[in-house]
């Protein structure tokens, strides 16, 4: 059977790709060209955020006083909603009208025809748990004073019989998604930071260190200036979103003191995954995080290191 040879024909009209034949065929089919993600920007950019339950967002009021956007005018202009005037998700996808809150009733009309996020086992966990890799997951744990609200205290929650009993209090485990991002891929499992909220009052519940974080801010914005009281040293890492109803938060740190082992087997919920301009950043941030600090520590405490740095 004779098999063509590669062969390259001239570009499609739109000159966006170009067509070679299938091993084997005649049939032609395009080559896509690969995606290029616009340039980040890292200065920070000072605009304040404050959780809004009505709206269900991040939300900037108008303050022409400290906000210098604000005085000018640049702000949505004309679109506000009371003394709203940006909204975070809309903001991230450079959206500056303000969006009105949905009414009870389109929000349940909504929820109807919205499919639910889709938590799947990978079937290439290879290929899919690369550095840099952001994914959402159910994450269980031990219950204890840092782990955060929930609606109801673990001992009045119902849990499988399969559940068992860990103290004499019958404390038993407490659930949450997680947000992870991947930093080194091993045979059947990964090593990932976890994504945390951030902010000054924050901080004591997540029991971070400023030193330790570094500010998550999507590619399509400037990242948002952290709280002088959170003591941020890293710098700020760019975040390329590829789940279209998800949106990251202007308060979100990755906690890069913590390192947690995620298995290849867990049902998760593609994000997205960090710039490829930052990857560097992020061996950087692993290395002072876990080994060069540890290793600081042992040193002044007259300590041998059990390992040695990266």
């Amino acid at each position: 059977m004779d098999i063509p040879a590669r062969a390259r024909l001239p570009p499609s009209p739109n000159g966006s790709e170009m067509f070679v034949p299938r091993t084997g065929t005649n049939i032609l089919t395009p080559i896509p060209k690969a995606i290029k993600h616009r340039k980040p920007i890292t200065d920070y950019v000072s605009i304040k955020w404050e959780k809004d339950s009505k709206f269900k967002d991040y939300v900037h009021r108008k303050d022409p006083v400290n906000c210098e956007q604000c005085r000018l005018g640049i702000h949505g202009k004309d679109d506000y909603i009371g003394d709203i005037v940006l909204r975070y998700s809309q903001y991230q996808i450079e959206d500056t009208k303000v969006n009105p809150p949905l009414s009870s009733t389109n929000n349940q009309a909504a929820a109807l025809t919205i499919p639910p996020p889709q938590y799947l086992t990978i079937d290439k966990p290879r290929k899919f748990f690369t550095k840099g890799r952001i994914f959402k997951t159910v994450w269980f744990e031990p219950f204890s004073e840092y782990s955060g609200s929930f609606r109801a205290h673990p001992s009045e929650l119902t849990y499988h019989e399969s559940c068992p009993d860990y103290s004499d209090t019958g404390e038993k485990p407490c659930g949450r998604y997680r947000w992870f991002v991947v930093i080194r891929k091993q045979l059947h499992h990964s090593l990932c930071f976890a994504i945390v909220n951030g902010g000054a009052k924050s901080m004591a519940k997540n029991r971070a260190r400023g030193e330790h974080l570094a500010v998550l801010y999507s590619t399509s914005v400037s990242p948002p200036e952290p709280d002088k009281e959170e003591g941020i040293v890293f710098g700020p890492l760019a975040v390329i979103m590829e789940e279209g109803k998800q949106n990251i938060s202007p308060f979100a740190r990755l906690d890069c003191s913590r390192v947690f082992t995620v298995e290849d087997c867990l049902r998760v919920m593609k994000i997205g995954r960090v710039h490829p301009d930052f990857h560097e950043k992020l061996d950087e941030y692993y290395r002072k995080a876990c080994f060069d600090e540890p290793m600081k520590s042992a040193q002044s405490n007259g300590t041998p290191p059990a390992f040695s740095s990266l």
